[in-house]
């Protein structure tokens, strides 16, 4: 036979008055927190600010010596090995690659509108993308609430395998300005 024991953990809160000592206690946290938080903001942006300048020298540097290599490479393609459109270099390679295929419209009268409706009067469906999915807004507008439900609500959403929930969830909102003890 064995019994059933309740175990009740020392830190359970009982009283109000213990209540307001610990959300104090959480507030003081979420105050240092946020201090911190915004002291490594601090710091982070300065540190942003010193190297930013550096960095876009160093890439300007780095876009005009591409350029100038680019330019070699257009004017003297004699400098890549026969049937290649790379040349390796101490430094480094240079060269050229193809990139992913994309589509683009052929000029800037022709829409990607006009290219969706000509699609559609020809009927090429395979190259018309439709997302289809559950409007829950729209769903949760005809529900009413749980305290007046609406007949959609009791009699629509069973069948379509649905119910209206509503949680009401714990929160904790601590003043993170007035608290004893704040830094």
């Amino acid at each position: 036979m064995t019994k059933n024991r309740i175990k009740i953990e020392e830190d359970v809160i009982l009283t109000r008055d213990e209540a307001e000592k610990v959300l104090n206690e959480l507030a003081r946290y979420s105050n240092d927190k946020r201090i911190i938080v915004s002291d490594m903001d601090e710091k982070l942006l300065a540190i942003k600010d010193e190297y930013q300048p550096l960095i876009i020298m160093l890439d300007s540097q780095i876009s005009g010596l591409t350029r100038r290599l680019e330019t070699l490479a257009n004017m003297t393609s004699e400098i890549f090995p026969k049937d290649k459109k790379s040349l390796k270099m101490m430094a480094g390679t240079i060269g050229y690659r193809f990139d992913t295929p994309s589509i683009h419209t052929i000029n800037r009268s022709v829409t990607w509108a006009k290219v969706l409706a000509e699609l559609v009067k020809k009927r090429w469906r395979k190259f018309v993308r439709v997302k289809m999915e559950v409007d829950k807004d729209a769903i949760l507008k005809r529900c009413g609430t749980l305290k007046k439900p609406t007949k959609f609500q009791s009699e629509i959403l069973p069948t379509l395998g649905l119910k209206l929930v509503q949680e009401e969830k714990f929160y904790v909102e601590p003043n993170l300005t007035e608290t004893e003890g704040a830094k």
